[in-house]
This record gives C-alpha cells, sequence and structure tokens, in this order.
C-alpha cells in the first residue's frame, strides 16, 4: 500500500524522537504523524525511529504506539493508514548519557537507510526534559551524526522550554552552536492558547504595520503556514514560522517553529 502523493514533495529521512515513550510523543506526535499519513504528505521513504530508557523491541514499540494512537488519534483510525506508518516505526533502548546507545543509533539509521531509501537524512526531535539538550546534541555529534555529508542533511528540533529566561536560552544557543549551523536548529514552543489562535486574524487585520503582510494558509491536515510579504518579509530576514493547530476537545495548541533566529 502506498500512501504517497504526487502533489506532494518526496522528501525522503528519518525522524529520530529522543523520549519516545514519554506523554508528548503518545498525545502530540503519534496523532500528528498519524494525520499527515492520512492526508498522504509523508513519502516512502520516511521512517520514526524512537530512542527512549525503557526496554522495548521495535515489535512492542509498534503495538504500544498501537494502543495509544487509538486513544490520542483525533479522527477514526483507518487500518489500512496505520499499517503503513507502523511498518516505518522502530525502536532503539538508550540512555541519554551512554555513548553506546549512540552507536545503537547509528546501526539503526544504516539498517532503516537499506530498507526504506532515506537517502542518508536525519532529523533529530528532542522530547525530552531540557537538561538533557546539549547532552543529546554532544554525543550526537561525537557519533558523526550531525555532519552533513553532500546531498544530505541533519536537522535537530527543540521542544520547549528553550531556556528558563534570556540568559540561559543565550547559553543554550552557544552549545548548540559549538556542534550545529544555525539553519540545522528548530526551535519550538508552544504556549499559545485556544484564544490567541482563534483571533489572530483580527490581529493582523488590527496591525496596519506588520500583520497586514502576514498570510496564513491552512493545509487540509489543519497546520496553518505563515507567508511573510514586503516589509515584514524583510524584516524576518532569514527567519521561517509555520504553526501547526491541535485541537483536543475545547482547547487547541499552536505549534510556532522559527528557523535562522537571532542568536544575539
Amino acid at each position: 500500500m502506498s500512501l504517497s502523493s504526487s502533489d506532494t514533495p518526496q522528501i525522503s529521512g528519518v525522524m529520530v524522537v529522543f523520549g519516545a515513550d514519554g506523554d508528548l510523543t503518545k498525545r502530540k506526535l503519534l496523532p500528528s504523524l498519524y494525520n499527515l499519513a492520512a492526508g498522504r504528505y509523508l513519502s516512502e521513504g520516511f521512517v520514526v525511529v524512537g530512542l527512549a530508557r525503557t526496554a522495548m523491541t521495535t515489535e512492542e514499540f509498534r503495538q504500544k504506539l498501537g494502543r495509544e494512537i487509538r486513544e490520542y488519534a483525533t479522527t477514526t483510525v483507518d487500518a489500512g493508514v496505520w499499517e503503513w506508518l507502523q511498518q516505518r516505526l522502530y525502536y532503539v533502548t538508550g540512555d541519554f548519557n551512554d555513548p553506546q546507545s549512540y552507536q545503537r543509533l547509528q546501526d539503526m539509521l544504516k539498517q532503516v537507510g537499506s530498507i526504506h531509501h532515506t537517502c542518508g537524512n536525519n532529523l533529530y526531535y528532542l522530547a525530552t526534559a531540557p537538561s538533557f539538550f546539549g547532552l543529546i546534541i554532544r554525543h550526537l555529534s561525537m557519533q558523526g551524526l550531525t555532519a552533513q555529508a553532500p546531498g544530505t542533511w541533519q536537522r535537530v528540533i527543540i521542544e520547549k522550554p528553550f531556556g528558563h529566561d534570556l540568559e540561559s536560552a543565550k547559553s543554550l544557543n552557544r552549545e548548540l552552536r559549538q556542534y550545529l549551523e544555525e539553519n540545522q536548529i528548530y526551535r519550538i514552543d508552544h504556549y499559545l492558547g485556544k484564544e490567541t489562535v482563534q483571533n489572530i486574524l483580527v490581529f493582523r487585520f488590527g496591525n496596519g504595520i506588520g500583520w497586514r503582510q502576514i498570510e496564513v494558509q491552512r493545509t487540509p491536515s489543519g497546520a496553518c503556514d505563515l507567508v511573510l510579504h514586503g516589509e515584514a518579509a524583510r524584516a524576518a530576514g532569514d527567519c521561517v514560522a509555520a504553526v501547526s493547530l491541535s485541537h483536543e476537545a475545547n482547547f487547541a495548541t499552536a505549534v510556532v517553529v522559527i528557523q535562522g533566529a537571532n542568536n544575539t
């Protein structure tokens, strides 16, 4: 069964989720990945590798997520879609502070790369406590997993909170930049609540300086893109923003991803 769409850019790669047995993964990441698969936004070369301390095999990991998707999915789970996604789920048991864990991860990336043709592209998603951010990036770099060979890309997503104040955020930035280029780093925060999201267009038309030059585009999957025009685009420089909305009962969470943020 193929779920890829000819209308969607076919980007192959592995999404490595650190903290894959945690609450964020089952409540947010897993339903979002399922929705992307159902909307035919994922390529045949897309794979998810989970890494966490809980001892599990890949098959046990798939069974666990199979139970959780039925509890946390935002829509009815289609058996065919889930089977397609499930066959792209893998798991590595490891401690974030153990160098051998990163060796096992590297071996797994080679294995899934040969099976699914992921083209050497990897996205490392840190769904962990903030105290592990620098540690994980350091180990990834020491293992050579952040090096970008010609024709490949390596990216890191840092979940919130990105520091607890300005100074700690700057300190984390400096630590990350020891091992990563700026265009490899994505920073996420999602403190915007339901009313803010619902009123985003009110803010846009109420602010003639900047918001009139921002276009909000919603995709069929429920994601939103912010498209900047004119002075707003020039002021943003190389910043790229995207917003994803996740609705649960009467609450909505906005996830804002910013690439190219100023480190100073």
